[in-house]
C-alpha cells in the first residue's frame, strides 16, 4: 500500500490514508466499493480474453519486443509502457 500519498479531508486538509480511514469512514467505504467494482470489471475482461491472451508479458493481441513497452516503430509512444498490457497484467494478478 502506498502510504506516502497525501489525501484531502472534507475540509481540504492534507492527511494520510490511515487518517482518512479513521476520520472519513463514509469516504473510505465508498472508495472500497468503487475499487471492488473496478476489480470485478478487470477480472471479467481478463476471463473474456480467451485465445487472444498475451504472451511473454504482453497484453491481448500485443507482441512488443520488450514486454509491455511500445516498439521503436510506434512514433511518439515508442519506448513507453503500453497501458493495455499493464491493465492485462493487473487483471491477471487479480484473477490469480
Amino acid at each position: 500500500m502506498n502510504t506516502a500519498r497525501i489525501y484531502k479531508d472534507i475540509d481540504g486538509n492534507d492527511c494520510t490514508i490511515q487518517q482518512m480511514v479513521r476520520n472519513e469512514p463514509q469516504w473510505t467505504a465508498a472508495r472500497v466499493q468503487q475499487a471492488e467494482k473496478y476489480e470485478e470489471a478487470l477480472k471479467l475482461w481478463y476471463r473474456q480474453q480467451g485465445d487472444s491472451a498475451g504472451r511473454d508479458g504482453n497484453g491481448p493481441n500485443h507482441g512488443h519486443s520488450t514486454a509491455g513497452v511500445w516498439d521503436s516503430d510506434n512514433g511518439h509512444i515508442a519506448g513507453h509502457d503500453c497501458a493495455e498490457c499493464a491493465l492485462f497484467e493487473m487483471a491477471k494478478a487479480l484473477s490469480a
